[in-house]
């Protein structure tokens, strides 16, 4: 995958056999570059939530008073977004017997059961990295229009998730394209289907790219990672990385928003778009 290209391509025997868009993370949130392998596909799977959302994103809702709660906390975001909570022995428990003025939310587990409003979608590409970094589906397929598609908390979203399933489980294991489907809509939940032969995974960062016909083509340094190579190799001082302010338009250039104007109108705008 390259980032600056949003998007991802499979190869076999140095040949490109598949490729679609992908979302990856905003400038605050990014997608890292590294390499690992994929070990297993989940299809209908949970989503835990990262101990980082938790603390930073979902914490100071439950615990304000006032603003869009009225006073105390109010856990009721929660349940609009089908998050359930689970406690050290494995069960689940009611979010409103949970005193989140005093306690560590990050003693608890947040899921995300299957279903419709799973923010992971239908299946997720598992290579398991210190990053937590993953491929999945996704429930926003508008975003794949945008030029743009810097979204996410730094997990990659596939716009055709299902074709890149049949295709490294078609290699892998001989599935057609109708038991992926099977398995996405009807199947078991969090059903894992181990890869036999693990696929490397590359996540990479090229603003420049000589295309199959020796074209060069250029895109957007996001990050700014060429900016502070070229300093670097100059010998003048790395620019800091870009501000948390500027997020990627739908127009393709960039526009700069305070993280408060953003979530202004719901507190919940910036975790279901992992």
């Amino acid at each position: 995958m390259n980032i600056p290209e949003f998007k991802v391509r499979v190869f076999k025997e140095d040949e490109p056999i598949h490729e679609t868009r992908v979302i990856v993370g905003k400038t605050h949130t990014q997608t890292p570059i590294f390499t690992d392998e994929m070990e297993e596909i989940v299809f209908r799977p949970n989503w835990y939530v990262p101990n980082s959302i938790k603390q930073n994103e979902i914490a100071p809702y439950l615990r304000r008073g006032g603003g869009f709660f009225s006073s105390g906390w109010d856990t009721s975001v929660l349940r609009r977004q089908g998050l359930r909570i689970r406690g050290a022995n494995g069960r689940d428990i009611d979010p409103d017997r949970i005193d989140w003025s005093r306690n560590d939310i990050r003693r608890y587990e947040l899921y995300q059961p299957p279903g419709p409003r799973n923010v992971l979608g239908l299946v997720k590409f598992r290579f398991p990295n210190t990053h937590d970094v993953y491929l999945h589906d996704t429930t926003q397929k508008n975003l794949f229009s945008n030029p743009v598609r810097a979204f996410s908390h730094g997990c990659v979203r596939v716009q055709n998730p299902d074709k890149l399933a049949t295709v490294l489980l078609g290699h892998d294991q001989d599935w057609s394209a109708a038991r992926v489907s099977s398995a996405m809509h009807n199947g078991a939940d969090a059903n894992k289907v181990f890869i036999k032969n693990r696929i490397p995974v590359y996540l990479t960062y090229f603003t420049a790219v000589a295309d199959e016909n020796g074209e060069l083509k250029q895109y957007k340094d996001l990050y700014g990672h060429d900016r502070r190579m070229i300093a670097a190799l100059n010998g003048r001082p790395i620019p800091a990385g870009l501000p948390d302010n500027v997020t990627a338009s739908s127009g393709g250039g960039e526009r700069r928003v305070s993280r408060r104007s953003r979530r202004g109108d719901n507190p919940f705008a910036g975790i279901f778009d992992f």
